[in-house]
């Protein structure tokens, strides 16, 4: 009845005291409390905490170290509860706070604890704070739990429907493993749900594929499980809720069936074929094995032509065993082994047959020896000349009491002719020509036979081929005969003609040309016959250089110009002299004085080699400057059969690259010739036989080398003509 009262009076007071503290923290210093009211709920057992955080007032001294020691008191509790009943159900950790200034907040624990069997109802706690040494309000803090009864409360109930206690499966050894299905279903009350459900055979987990109503009163669950050893199994289910767990089992049999093992014959293979000497002994490898997919091999058994091998055996008691021997044999004739092996599961056999001929002895190989050429060695020929014959002998020789029966040769994997001589003796004799026609690697192989018994040698000889001598030669013309160290960064005309060496046929071009035009003074023009005519068959004009100094309008220059005014050339220019002469007009009085100026000709340039120039014999070999490096023998002379022949030849390919201060060279670049240009890629061909290419040079000091090429009618290599090497800088 105090307890009542006092509860009562407290709850008025509260009532009064709670506004005015909340308008004294809004006015003045005050105790905080965060959260300020907490709500508690549940069934018993009830568990509860919270972190409380309590504010100090802003009015105490900072550096002031002050131990509070947190009251909580009752407000409300069902009845019949005392006081002292209530506070048991709550606590707080630490009880005693620490603070040392103003607004510090520090934090504890609030514990509500309702275990079963406590009183249910509504509870309603407060907490304050004295004894801070200032004057504060104290706002205090609340707790309001409502406590429920127990509810009902039991461990699942769970039944094991799959597979059924005393089940027997079979599993055939090497086949998939035996599928053992898992199922189950498990029951518990509302108020206790299953949270888990799980399953092992014999401690080993089932992997459950399929699980339905966890959270739930009600659960099934299942899935395989795989078993590949024959035994005695048992299956367990669980489920499992907060009050605990249930099982069921069952106890399953494996059992196995095997097959007998396998057994194979490695050595020798069915059907092989085997040859015994006369006289000598055959021995012949034997391995054979046994393999079980269940069970240990127990026994291992050989025979050869239904009679007891002794081998040695390995792997007994294992799943694979093997046996190894070796077989000798004196006769030819048909062999059958025959061979088995065992296990528990049965016993299982195979055979191979294999034959054996008998045969004479073998001599020994001969040997066999290339005395001609020697290997490594190195022919050299000239392209497009007859094939080249490359003469070859060898030996071959036995021991005594043997012959050599035959002997032969290959070229490159061809036979080749040989003449063969002591066939039937312990040495004969082998020799023949080759003929080689091109360049490459050659392998001569030599082979020498004794009954069947053979051996072969070989050497490795090399042919190469070397351009043949050019018929042609070139005639460089300025600037790039003079010799100059050029300008780098400018662009160098080069410039040449071509002659080459042609019989004196009438068929001949170069004689039809000069047919064309006369021949009353050997280069194709007859100042008698027709005046019109040039060296190159072409019609003379005259321009604006003739005699009165104005131009003729491209008029044939007649007889009586050329007689009157010998400075106008057949092509209408002035002829001049070159260096050698001061630059003097070549026929400024007498056109036909050949004794001198047998080193100009009528365009102004130092002679070139061509069978029009004057005189025959000083144009050619007697009267050349350094423009030209023709140096012919024989062709041109008087009594010969051959001219040279200025040449208008489009395969010439121009060749230049740089040679570097460190003697390397760069890539060439190929210039080709066009009709249009003589600006790179290409080169052209100017009047009829000046090949003309403008080549760009590169800035500073460069030194570059020229090659011309021709490629001769019916050859496939082309023809080195002439070379040139100028500097820039």
């Amino acid at each position: 009845m105090h307890s009542a009262l006092l509860r009562t009076l407290t709850s008025v007071l509260l009532g009064l005291v709670l506004p005015l503290s909340l308008l004294a923290r809004d006015e003045g210093p005050a105790v905080a409390y965060y959260p300020q009211t907490e709500n508690v709920e549940g069934d018993q057992p009830l568990y509860y905490t919270y972190e409380l955080e309590i504010t100090s007032p802003s009015n105490l001294p900072a550096g002031t170290e002050v131990a509070i020691t947190p009251v909580l008191f009752v407000i409300r509790a069902p009845a019949g509860v005392s006081d002292a009943a209530a506070l048991s159900h709550v606590s707080m950790s630490p009880s005693t706070l620490v603070f040392t200034g103003p607004g510090q907040k520090v934090y504890t624990t609030v514990i509500s604890d309702f275990p079963v069997g406590s009183v249910a109802g509504e509870y309603a706690f407060g907490i304050r704070t004295p004894g801070w040494g200032v004057t504060a309000a104290d706002t205090f803090g609340f707790i309001n739990a409502k406590v429920f009864p127990p509810r009902q409360r039991d461990v699942p109930s769970i039944t094991l429907n799959t597979p059924a206690d005393g089940t027997i499966y079979t599993w055939t050894a090497g086949g998939p493993p035996v599928t053992v299905p898992v199922q189950f279903s498990a029951t518990a009350p509302v108020s206790s749900p299953i949270t888990s459900v799980d399953a092992d055979i014999s401690g080993t987990g089932v992997n459950l594929t399929s699980v339905t109503g966890l959270g739930t009163g009600a659960v099934e669950a299942g899935g395989p499980f795989y078993i590949s050893t024959p035994g005695v199994y048992t299956v367990t289910a669980r489920a499992t809720n907060d009050v605990g767990t249930s099982t069921d089992s069952a106890e399953i049999t494996v059992n196995v069936v095997a097959p007998p093992p396998t057994v194979a014959i490695a050595q020798p293979a069915n059907g092989a074929s085997f040859t015994v000497t006369t006289g000598e002994t055959l021995t012949v490898p034997f391995v054979f094995s046994g393999t079980s997919v269940y069970g240990g091999i127990t026994q291992l058994t050989a025979t050869l032509n239904d009679q007891a091998v002794s081998f040695a055996p390995a792997g007994l008691g294992t799943l694979e065993a093997t046996g190894t021997a070796e077989l000798s044999i004196t006769t030819g004739g048909v062999y059958v082994l025959s061979v088995s092996a065992s296990n528990d599961y049965g016993t299982s056999a195979t055979i191979a047959q294999f034959t054996v001929t008998t045969v004479d002895p073998t001599p020994p190989p001969p040997t066999v020896t290339i005395t001609s050429p020697a290997d490594g060695t190195v022919i050299t020929r000239v392209a497009g000349t007859p094939a080249t014959a490359v003469p070859f002998t060898f030996t071959a020789e036995i021991e005594t009491g043997w012959s050599i029966s035959s002997i032969g040769a290959t070229l490159n994997g061809q036979p080749v002719d040989v003449t063969a001589s002591g066939l039937g003796t312990v040495l004969a004799n082998g020799s023949g020509t080759l003929s080689v026609s091109a360049p490459g690697t050659y392998t001569l192989v030599a082979t020498g036979d004794s009954a069947g018994s053979s051996a072969a040698a070989s050497v490795i000889f090399t042919v190469t081929e070397t351009a043949p001598a050019s018929s042609c030669c070139i005639n460089w013309l300025p600037p790039i005969c003079l010799g100059k160290v050029q300008q780098g960064g400018s662009v160098l005309p080069i410039k040449f003609t071509l002659q080459c060496c042609q019989p004196k046929d009438s068929d001949h071009e170069c004689v039809k040309d000069k047919d064309r035009c006369g021949s009353g003074w050997g280069w194709g023009w007859d100042r008698d016959r027709d005046e019109r005519c040039d060296r190159h068959g072409h019609r003379s004009q005259c321009d604006d250089h003739d005699r009165r100094g104005k131009a003729a309008d491209h008029r044939e220059c007649s007889k009586g110009k050329y007689r009157r005014d010998d400075s106008c050339e057949r092509h209408g220019h002035r002829s001049r002299c070159d260096s050698g002469y001061d630059d003097r007009e070549c026929s400024s009085k007498r056109s036909y004085d050949y004794s001198r100026y047998t080193r100009c000709d009528r365009h102004g340039s130092r002679s070139h080699c061509d069978e029009h120039d004057y005189g025959h014999g000083h144009a050619h070999g007697q009267g050349h400057s350094d423009c030209t490096e023709c140096n012919p023998d024989h062709c041109g002379k008087p009594g010969h059969k051959h001219n040279w022949c200025d040449t208008r030849d489009t395969t010439v390919v121009i060749s230049i690259y740089e040679i570097f201060a460190n003697g390397t060279t760069s890539a060439p670049k190929l210039y080709t010739y066009s009709p249009n240009s003589p600006n790179p890629p290409t080169y052209t061909i100017n009047g009829g036989n000046m090949y003309h290419l403008n080549f760009p040079t590169a800035r500073g000091k460069h030194r570059y080398h020229i090659d011309v090429y021709r490629q001769p009618a019916g050859s496939a290599t082309p023809q080195l003509v002439g070379t040139k090497e100028f500097t820039t800088k």
